[in-house]
Parts: C-alpha cells; structure tokens; sequence
C-alpha cells in the first residue's frame, strides 16, 4: 500500500496488521530541491506539497508510529537497506537472480564498439540485448515507440531525470536522449544480458541506481596511440580530435583508479584484448553458450568445447 499519513492513520484502526515503512528526505531543503527540479509545479501547488510533507515528516519520525524509517539520501543505499529488511520480515521470499548487466567504458576511439561486435558473434541467439533510449522528439514514420525509441516528453523527462531514473542523457537540439533504469531492466526480464556502452559519467551515474551492473574499461596502450588511431579514421577535425584527447585524458584517470571498475583491459592487440574479455564473460556468466572461434558456419547448437 503506498498511502499518506491520513491513509496510515485510518489503517492503524482496522483490523489489519501491516509493516509500516516510512520513506523521509535527507532534509525539508532537499525535498523542496527535488520538486523543483521537475519543473511540472506552480508555486501555488509546490508550497502546498512542502506544508503537507512537513506534517507527514512530523508524524513519521513520532516514535511508534512506523516500524522503520529510511532516510532516502541515496537512492541504490535505501533499496539495498530495504531489501535486508524485507528479508528479516519475509524470510520465505525469493529473489529473482536476473542477469547483471555489463558496462564498456573507456575512451572513445579504443575500441569499444568492435569488440562487443566481436562478443555478440561468440555469444550469439540473442543472449545479449540492448536497452531502448528515450527521446523526446517526434517520432518520424515508420518508427514505432518501445522499439526504435521509448517517446517522451521533455517535462517527463526532466522530472525523471531529477528522480534519478535515468542513467545518462543529454540534450540535442531542444531535444532530449537517454537510457533509463527500466529500460535495462526491461532487457534483464528478458533473461539477457544487457550491454551499455557508456562515459564515465554514466559509469557513475549507474553507481547511484539500483543496477549491480559488471564494470569494464577498456583502455588504450598509451594516449600516444589512441591519437594515432583517432587521426586514422580520417573522418575527425582537428577541434575534434583534442576533445575527444583532452577527455580520453580524465576517462584514463577514472578508470584506472582502483575500485571504479571490476576489469580494466589494455587493447594494445585487438584478438589478444578480445580473449582476454572472453575469459572474463565466462567467470561472469558460466551459462552463456559459446561457438568456438573456428567454427566459421556457426553450426554449433550446444556449448561448444574449445580446444
């Protein structure tokens, strides 16, 4: 039951018998940050919600009245605590074991996109997927909303952004992208792995979800040869190419300091890296079915053995 306090008062007078649970901001200052921050509120209705929660603040923090309090300062610490509650409450229930999403992060130019291509034709029959980004532009013809792009709309948007829904977005043209939390869970339902190709600053936005995602930085030699690569593709301006270096420089920073990732993998040579990952997936994931690397007509149905 997700009710408010004048809920909970009528239901203390029945004759069920609940766990009361009660959720509270950090502080009435960042409760009023994260209204405004949707954008959706007149003033009016924002210093209502304010006055209602200050009295439904009052009465959850009166001793006795709910059976704990969760102090909500961070979204993927209060689940996890939730969780253990729940556990002691409800020793009989089971948890859905889904699996864990993986993360590729590192530089742009190192990579990253070749080698999930790579993986996907190891691991094939749809055992990866992929999450469906939201936008907030129109649909052209032909798309279909929850399969091209999940359609949206801007104040939507905004507001789940601020609640944290979302992993990583950005703003193209008075338009915005992004993944959400659910739309990778929408892929972890499905029983595959879902792969997010994603900044450091979605790497750490994801750190604050509820996601337990595996996380991967793949990593150039040296900046001198991730240049070198940049300035092959031939498709690059010069103002490009020292962004893209310039950010590769803090990424590297990030993502070879301990404990931001649970593998950091140099791809200094593009089959040997590859293996390397191969090896990882299979400690990661032991149920994943495997062609071998000659098996060229990819005929094989079953696990293959790879000698």
């Amino acid at each position: 039951l997700d009710i408010d306090v004048q809920g909970v008062q009528s239901v203390k007078k029945s004759t069920l018998k609940p766990v009361y649970l009660f959720i509270s901001p950090p502080s009435m200052e960042e409760l009023e940050r994260r209204l405004r921050g949707r954008g959706t509120e007149t003033e009016e209705a924002m210093q209502k919600r304010l006055g209602n929660a200050a009295k439904e603040l009052e009465y959850g923090q009166g001793e006795g009245n709910f059976d704990r309090v969760f102090v909500n300062d961070n979204l993927n610490g209060t689940f996890d605590a939730m969780v253990k509650a729940f556990k002691g409450w409800y020793p009989h229930l089971k948890e859905v074991q889904l699996p864990r999403p993986v993360i590729f992060a590192g530089p742009s130019g190192v990579g990253k996109g070749t080698l999930i291509e790579m993986l996907m034709k190891r691991f094939p029959d749809e055992q990866f997927g992929f999450s469906v980004s939201h936008t907030t532009r129109k649909p052209r013809e032909g798309e279909v909303d929850g399969v091209h792009y999940n359609f949206s709309t801007v104040e939507t948007m905004k507001k789940e952004i601020d609640e944290g829904k979302f992993i990583e977005y950005a703003e193209v043209h008075g338009n915005y992208y992004g993944t959400s939390v659910a739309s990778v869970e929408k892929v972890q339902s499905a029983g595959k792995i879902c792969i997010l190709d994603i900044d450091v600053q979605g790497v750490q936005s994801v750190k604050k979800s509820t996601l337990k995602p595996v996380y991967l930085f793949i990593s150039p030699p040296s900046m001198e040869e991730l240049e070198r690569r940049l300035r092959g593709r031939g498709t690059e301006k010069e103002e490009s190419i020292q962004r893209r270096l310039n950010n590769a420089s803090e990424e590297m920073k990030y993502g070879n300091q301990a404990g931001n990732f649970d593998c950091v993998f140099v791809n200094s040579d593009l089959n040997a890296t590859f293996e390397d990952i191969v090896s990882t997936f299979k400690e990661f994931y032991p149920s994943l079915n495997e062609y071998a690397p000659d098996d060229e007509q990819k005929t094989c149905t079953t696990k293959c053995v790879i000698s």
